[in-house]
């Protein structure tokens, strides 16, 4: 069984007709075929029904065989038609392709028929699969439009330094009314003057190197000149043969706004924060004239040895501020016993000795931004668990607390007491060597060690 072919004859003759068949059948096709003898029965046949090929008499009764090609032409339908005749010379060709023939076969090269509706059959499936390529690159290039058209971002494509495409939003955003108020003119204009050389060396490598740039917060210009913030990105991007970028905006002014009180809130609740610290810290010393700045010297201190570890500024302001305040639970401990100026009793000891959970206890509700209550309650305990007030050993105890149980004890051994003189710096020093990694950590106590090497400078009270 041939193949099937839908083959619409224009011909006067049935047999004329038939004997086409005939041949078809003998090239290998299975038609199906219908006869029309003029130009109107072809139009009438045409919007019937689908056709793969039209083969058309020259001459027809009544009429010009050429007026049923133009019929085509006109409609625009692109079905491949080949004239036939029984004489066909030179000028009739020239006439049959003219009209809109795709090939002419005469009486004497009937055997070019079956390759010549070979070749049309193909060159019409190309031109079919051609014209659906276009059609949905049509689709694809009208979504992207829409796309690009209706999206919030500005979006805006740069050649040579100048805007050659704005979407709407890019034209709202620099503050104009249409895209001619842009397009054309140099993307430096709306660059704010302390960002263009950041901008000139981003261009160059989109341009030149053909890089992609990461996002960065940049400053524009709107029209009117004033500032606004924006997220820029932008990649590589051909327009019209021409390298280019592809850039998107996003305004963030309001954000940066918002942000920047923010800061400016949050920074003032910091020094509000430390000016309460600091007058708590005072009033505990009124309490104990004797540690007068101790608690002071012991934040000094303890913020100098964080550093040297390498803590995080968030870690680093944690362990000043808790080093301010970290014998607030002195304030449960009789005033007489602080400035007592002789050594102690054990039972006196003991009372000393809850100050640590006194200060937590008295913080533990209060939301400071960092673990206060927890360091200062941890700030006597040791790493072999023989601190106090719950023993903690190792990990156990947090690597703030330990910061500044270092420092609270170098301070403590080299200032002056009620009941003895100062021990000096060296004692204190030897002191933490000596226990280093079983009462003090041992990378505190060298990072301590490394401090004093390096020419801190403690006050001796």
């Amino acid at each position: 069984m041939g193949s099937p072919l839908r083959v619409l004859i224009v011909a006067d003759s049935e047999d004329d007709a038939l004997l086409l068949v005939r041949e078809l059948k003998q090239g290998g096709y299975d038609p199906v075929h219908e006869r029309v003898g003029s130009a109107e029965a072809l139009a009438a046949s045409l919007r019937a029904q689908p056709w793969d090929i039209v083969l058309c008499d020259y001459r027809l009764r009544g009429g010009d065989g050429l007026e049923a090609v133009g019929i085509l032409k006109e409609a625009g339908i692109d079905v491949p038609v080949i004239v036939v005749s029984r004489v066909m010379g030179e000028e009739m060709a020239v006439a049959a392709m003219k009209s809109g023939a795709h090939d002419y076969i005469g009486k004497d090269s009937r055997h070019r028929l079956i390759p010549a509706i070979e070749r049309e059959l193909r060159e019409a499936a190309l031109r079919q699969e051609r014209r659906r390529t276009e059609e949905r690159y049509r689709q694809s290039e009208e979504k992207f439009r829409l796309l690009v058209e209706s999206a919030p971002d500005a979006i805006f494509v740069q050649i040579g330094g100048c805007f050659a495409y704005v979407n709407p939003s890019a034209v709202r955003l620099f503050g104009g009314e249409s895209a001619e108020q842009l397009l054309g003119r140099p993307l430096m204009e709306r660059i704010s003057p302390d960002h263009r050389e950041i901008f000139r060396e981003r261009r160059r490598l989109l341009t030149e190197e053909r890089q992609k740039v990461p996002p960065m917060v940049q400053k524009y210009l709107k029209l009117d000149g004033s500032v606004i913030h924006v997220e820029a990105s932008a990649v590589p991007f051909s327009y019209n043969n021409e390298s280019g970028s592809l850039a998107y905006l996003r305004d963030i002014t309001e954000r940066m706004l918002v942000e920047e009180k923010l800061t400016e809130s949050r920074e003032s609740l910091r020094k509000a924060l430390g000016a309460t610290v600091e007058a708590i810290a005072l009033m505990v010393e009124t309490r104990d004239p004797y540690t007068a700045g101790h608690q002071r010297r012991v934040s000094d201190l303890a913020g100098a040895i964080a550093e040297q570890t390498g803590i995080d500024a968030d870690g680093l302001e944690s362990i000043r501020m808790a080093g301010m305040i970290h014998d607030i639970g002195k304030i449960s401990v009789p005033a007489e016993i602080l400035s007592k100026p002789v050594r102690l009793s054990e039972i006196e000891i003991s009372l000393i000795r809850v100050h640590p959970q006194a200060g937590y206890e008295i913080l533990k509700d209060i939301e400071f931004p960092w673990a206060i209550a927890q360091i200062i309650r941890q700030h006597h305990e040791r790493m072999d668990g023989s601190g106090y007030p719950q023993g903690l050993r190792g990990d156990q105890v947090c690597f703030e607390a330990r910061i500044l149980a270092v420092a609270d004890v170098v301070e403590a051994m080299a200032s002056h007491r009620p009941y003895r003189p100062g021990l000096g710096l060296e004692s204190a020093l030897k002191e933490i060597s000596a226990n280093k990694g079983s009462m003090y950590d041992e990378r505190v106590v060298n990072a301590c060690l490394e401090v004093f090497a390096a020419g801190y400078d403690l006050p001796i009270m």
